[in-house]
């Protein structure tokens, strides 16, 4: 895949500590994407996507701060329901993001100098050689007080490649995960 050779080509040419990955993790309604899709987001710029082109700028120009404490997922509503204007028109002055899907995606947002989001990338790297890995994260929650961040990479022949998980996080695991493969 062209994308995926693009954010594993720039996560290993630049090393930029302040670099971000954005993953689409959940889809409600329509999208442009689906639940799998990535963007490399670092201090020069981005490279993939997550949207149909509309989500990209946003993204790119929050997600180190929005990333800075560790992980996080953000949501992005491209929902109608009260943008009309006094005649009950669509007001397109005011769809948000300029997007034309109607949906709501949630992003998960790590930063790269983060353990489980590298072996995501080596995970990538791999995958690129031929690889086949299946990973299975648990994610972040603003509900949270300790929001909980897991990451479980196996190979195909369920080996682990990473297993990193936090305490509040262990729980959403089985005990021996090496019988439960999936993406």
């Amino acid at each position: 895949m062209v994308e995926r050779s693009a954010i594993v080509e720039q996560w290993r040419s630049r090393q930029d500590a302040t670099a971000v990955l954005a993953t689409l993790v959940r889809v409600e309604g329509s999208s442009y994407r689906r639940p799998g899709a990535r963007m490399y987001v670092q201090s020069t710029g981005s490279v993939g996507a997550i949207s149909g082109g509309c989500l990209e700028g946003e993204v790119t120009r929050k997600a180190t701060w929005i990333a800075r404490n560790g992980p996080a997922v953000e949501r992005y509503s491209t929902l109608f329901d009260e943008i009309l204007d006094e005649n009950n028109s669509l007001d397109t002055r005011e769809i948000p993001y300029g997007l034309g899907c109607g949906g709501v995606v949630d992003v998960l947002l790590e930063p790269v100098a983060s353990p489980e989001t590298n072996a995501m990338l080596l995970a990538l790297e791999a995958a690129e050689r031929g690889e086949t890995l299946y990973a299975a994260t648990v994610l972040p929650s603003a509900a949270d007080q300790n929001p909980g961040f897991a990451r479980v990479i196996l190979r195909d022949d369920n080996t682990m490649f990473l297993r990193k998980l936090r305490s509040q996080a262990e729980g959403a695991f089985q005990a021996d995960v090496t019988g439960e493969r999936g993406r």
